[in-house]
């Protein structure tokens, strides 16, 4: 039996980002600013801070509710996030 996975991934593409998690990728808007994700500051089992590259703000911290968007989309937050260590970046 294989293990499970233990990461996510955060990457952006256009003006869009997605989580992918357990086979499903969540697809939300971000703001005109963001160029890329750097990395993940804090991964806190639903809540992310993540260091991004911007076009007029530069580096910059960026704040990520995803248990926000999970409730919205009639899951159950922690059984989603269960198991999730950490968050990966990919730049796409």
């Amino acid at each position: 039996m294989a293990d499970k996975q233990k990461y996510a991934i955060l990457k952006s593409t256009g003006r869009y980002t997605q989580f992918v998690c357990k086979g499903t990728t969540i697809t939300f808007l971000h703001g005109k600013d963001l160029i890329k994700y750097l990395s993940v500051v804090k991964w806190d089992a639903g809540y992310l801070v993540v260091s991004c590259l911007g076009k007029i703000k530069k580096e910059y911290e960026d704040y990520i509710d995803l248990s926000y968007m999970i409730e919205k989309l009639y899951m159950d937050p922690s059984s989603y996030f269960d198991g999730i260590d950490e968050v990966r970046i990919e730049n796409a």
